[in-house]
Parts: structure tokens; C-alpha cells; sequence
């Protein structure tokens, strides 16, 4: 059998579908990296030990967030079901879950390394200058961690609902802001690592809170009409 392309346009729906949602988050994930690159050139400007101890962090970062992206993968895929036989209190369930085993998760090796960052750094170097600095990334950054997990877990739900342009914006001004504060702060006022990893964390907070903020009031229309609101 060949393929044959509709004529009247009704074949590109799923395609529509898929662009509408992947694109976005696609972008988001772009949006995160670049902020990530341009946060390392600032630190760059701060010192060879800030240097190695904010590379030392943020690998840590990456591995840990594996675990929120896990446990959101299987939230999108559930709160898209549930979407779809219209059974908003199902999304509901299954996005307080998600956040919970996500918070646990990411809860643990934070609190570890906060307690002891020597675990993870002094399996790279034993070099005091980076040990202080990497320290104080972990006490400062560490505590956020659940946050970065709920707006993970979040940031898939919203996937699940067919709406991923709200994560992509609240990650732009997320990483637009933290960037503008970091770059103007070490260039114009002299800030220091400490002032740049507390924005960071800031940032990581309140993006977790604007997220789910706006998805428990998505979920509340859905609620309320939710033949409309899956249209």
C-alpha cells in the first residue's frame, strides 16, 4: 500500500498535536542548558576554584535530576490517559504522587551532600580552595533540590495535559532573570560565588512555585468544566 496524504488536511492533526507540545519542550530544555553555559562563563570570572567546584555541582545536578525526569516521564504518560477519559481528580492523584516520590527521591542525596559535600567533591580533588567553594555550592543549591523535582514532575504534567507552553515561558523568565541578576551582579557590583549560587537557588524556588501555582489552576478549570477544557 502506498502512503496517501489526505487532501483535506485531517491527517496533520496528530502532527499538530506532537509539534504543539514537543516544541516547547524542547525549547525549554535548550533554554536550560544555555542558561547553564552562560552561568559557567560568570563563574569562570570568579576563579579557577570556582570554576571546578560550579562543574562539580552541577554534575551532581544532572545525575540527581535523572531521577525527577524519570518519575515525570511516567507522570506524563498517566496524566495524559487520565486527560483523555476526561477524570481530572486522576490527574490530580497522580500528579501529588509524582511530586512526593520525586521530593523523596531528591530530598535524600540533598541532604547528604549538604551535610557532607566532601562525599562528592573529594571524589575529584583533594584541593582545599575548591572543596571550600564546592561546599558552599551544595549548602546554598542542595536545599533546593525538591523544588527542581516538583517543577520536573510539574513541567511533564502540564505535557500530559497538551498545554507545555506555560513551562516553556515560566523557564525563560526563570533563567532570564537568574542570568540578568548573575552577570550584572559579579560585572556591576561585584558579587561573589555566594550571591551567584543564592540567586540560583532563588530561582530554582520560585520556578517551582509559579509552576505550581499555574497547574493547580489549570487543573481547577479542568475541574470545573472539563468536557470544554479538553478541547
Amino acid at each position: 500500500m502506498r502512503p496517501a496524504v489526505r487532501a483535506d488536511g485531517s491527517g496533520l492533526g496528530p502532527m499538530r498535536e506532537i509539534v504543539r507540545v514537543g516544541v516547547p519542550s524542547a525549547l525549554a530544555t535548550s533554554m536550560n542548558n544555555v542558561g547553564l553555559m552562560v552561568l559557567t562563563g560568570v563563574v569562570t570570572r570568579l576563579g579557577a576554584a570556582d570554576l571546578a567546584a560550579y562543574g562539580l555541582g552541577t554534575r551532581l545536578d544532572f545525575v540527581l535530576m535523572s531521577f525527577g525526569y524519570g518519575v515525570g516521564a511516567g507522570v506524563l504518560t498517566l496524566v495524559g490517559l487520565a486527560t483523555g477519559a476526561l477524570r481530572p481528580d486522576r490527574v490530580r492523584a497522580f500528579v501529588g504522587r509524582g511530586v512526593l516520590v520525586a521530593v523523596v527521591l531528591l530530598s535524600i542525596p540533598g541532604a547528604i551532600v549538604w551535610w557532607r559535600p566532601a562525599l562528592w567533591i573529594g571524589m575529584f580533588t583533594d584541593d582545599p580552595a575548591i572543596h571550600a567553594v564546592g561546599a558552599l555550592y551544595f549548602r546554598t543549591i542542595a536545599p533546593t533540590y525538591p523544588f527542581l523535582g516538583i517543577a520536573m514532575v510539574i513541567a511533564f504534567a502540564f505535557q500530559g495535559l497538551g498545554h507545555a507552553t506555560l513551562p516553556l515561558l515560566v523557564t525563560v523568565t526563570r533563567v532570564a532573570a537568574v542570568l540578568a541578576v548573575a552577570v550584572v551582579g559579579t560585572r556591576a557590583f561585584g558579587f561573589d560565588e555566594h550571591a551567584v549560587f543564592v540567586t540560583i537557588a532563588v530561582g530554582n524556588v520560585a520556578g517551582a512555585v509559579v509552576l505550581a501555582g499555574l497547574f493547580v489552576a489549570r487543573l481547577g478549570a479542568r475541574e470545573r468544566h472539563p468536557v470544554s477544557a479538553a478541547r
